[in-house]
């Protein structure tokens, strides 16, 4: 499915404001002063250095965004590939791709990274390249079919040379082509080539920024234990005022069980709900150990939410049921597989296979830190879907999306799991409550009982072979919640 390509604008709205939040989000490359750099496009900006920093409007989840995109973006700009810094960037409609018959949003998922953004991508690096050789023409009084540009700067016919740092000042003044000439592919120096990743040094030497690094001026700490089914209620703490006696311990909070409509999700998934699903309960503390430590002395009680004859047994009935069932949905048919099958129904090869509920299970449990203040709400963390952050976010406290600042981490793995922000509607819930910034994390066990869960599904395979061995004919049948 195509899409309108989005006109590129001269903003260039980057995660974080504060010089905290700033630090927590460049976690590659030197912090240099916003102030001192050019805007030329949603996703490019020039420092009088020739210093080159680049937006990342997707995630780093492990899958390698934090060199790919950038790497297309620099080629078609001609930058300097050892002077390209990369920023986390949120809240722009250029970085809002879709997927399928869903509504644009700014997420990672179903591998459409690149896919979804190697035109546009091209086309800012190739328009700001533009803007920059216009800029170098005018400056040198000569037509601009005379300059070509070469690793951050631009080259007239007599050998002069500019740097991208020297015109990006006159570049900006210039109006955008918003159809600029791509290069061809043969042209191509980092598209497409094996290039070192641009994170691994600061995943190596620990200086990466995930969601559980987060620190900001006047943060608490939360520990939460959840109830154990979504019917579950909170009916009783029996020794709060005992919690609250201990080292470091500000506020025992619940968390209230919430369903939060997705208006991103177009026509494919209607009524699919981000949900913050449980309720709950946390401890508020100055350190996450002190927190853990006294949610761990809590006595509560959660009631209710009784599975009935629910179990993995009763699961795999259902399924085992549905595999054996007569009737299905037909997906496909190429001759006459199911004649061939009964009229050699003695040599009928017959195989099961069955996936259970799993959880996601990322190396990183979830977690997140919020700040509420004034009806308005910033948010860090390890965030697939900045989109559905905002739009929950907002439903949950009443406010406009654009009133929800969301500041992207580096992502502990994922696996889809974060792209549903539940957890960031607990932090907000428990931010709201203490009046100052919250950082909650799951822990591991919580994170497992608690995640979102990739339902089960099996297959009912059956085949004839021929005399070589090979499919004669085969019947599949699928099954799934």
């Amino acid at each position: 499915m195509q899409h309108p390509m989005t006109p590129v604008s001269r903003r260039f709205i980057l995660a974080g404001a504060a010089v905290t939040a700033a630090s927590l989000i460049i976690p590659i490359g030197v912090r240099q002063s916003r102030a001192a750099e050019t805007e030329i496009t949603d996703w490019i900006a020039i420092a009088p250095n020739g210093e080159v920093t680049l937006a990342l409007s997707q995630p780093e989840v492990g899958q390698g965004s934090y060199t790919a995109l950038p790497q297309i973006l620099a080629d078609e700009l001609d930058a300097d590939w050892q002077r390209v810094k990369i920023r986390f960037a949120t809240g722009k409609a250029a970085y809002k791709i879709a997927f399928r018959q869903e509504a644009p949003a700014q997420k990672e998922g179903a591998s459409m990274s690149t896919t979804a953004l190697y035109g546009r991508l091209r086309t800012a690096g190739a328009a700001a390249r533009d803007v920059l050789t216009r800029a170098a023409a005018q400056s040198w009084n000569i037509d601009v079919v005379q300059c070509h540009t070469e690793n951050g700067f631009v080259i007239n016919a007599r050998g002069e040379s500019l740097s991208y740092g020297e015109l990006a000042a006159a570049a900006a003044n210039l109006p955008l082509n918003a159809d600029p000439p791509l290069k061809d592919s043969s042209a191509f120096r980092l598209i497409g080539k094996p290039l070192a990743r641009l994170d691994t040094p600061a995943k190596c030497d620990g200086s990466a920024i995930f969601g559980m690094d987060v620190a900001v001026p006047g943060m608490l700490n939360a520990a939460i234990k959840t109830a154990r089914s979504v019917t579950g209620e909170l009916t009783a703490i029996k020794n709060e005022t005992d919690i609250l006696k201990m080292a470091g311990v500000r506020a025992v909070v619940k968390i209230a069980a919430l369903a939060i409509a997705n208006e991103d999700a177009g026509t494919q998934h209607p009524q699919l709900p981000y949900l913050s699903r449980y309720n709950a309960v946390c401890v508020v503390a100055d350190q996450f150990w002190q927190a853990k430590r006294a949610l761990d002395a809590l006595e509560v009680t959660f009631e209710g939410g009784a599975a009935g004859d629910l179990s993995t047994a009763r699961i795999d009935a259902m399924l085992a049921g549905a595999l054996d069932a007569e009737h299905g949905v037909t997906a496909l048919v190429r001759g006459q597989p199911r004649e061939i099958l009964e009229r050699r129904s003695a040599a009928v090869i017959e195989r099961r296979f069955v996936l259970p509920h799993i959880a996601h299970a990322p190396l990183e449990p979830v977690n997140a830190t919020a700040s509420y203040k004034h009806g308005s709400v910033e948010v860090w963390g390890s965030i697939q879907s900045v989109t559905a952050c905002q739009q929950a976010v907002a439903q949950a406290v009443g406010c406009a999306p654009d009133d929800v600042k969301v500041n992207v981490t580096f992502l502990g793995g994922s696996f889809g799991r974060k792209i549903v922000p539940d957890y960031v509607l607990q932090a907000v819930q428990a931010s709201k409550a203490v009046g100052r910034p919250v950082k909650l994390i799951r822990s591991r066990e919580e994170d497992i009982q608690h995640d979102v869960f990739r339902p089960n599904a099996g297959g009912r395979f059956r085949a004839v072979l021929d005399e070589r061995g090979y499919p004669l004919a085969v019947h599949a049948r699928v099954a799934g919640q």
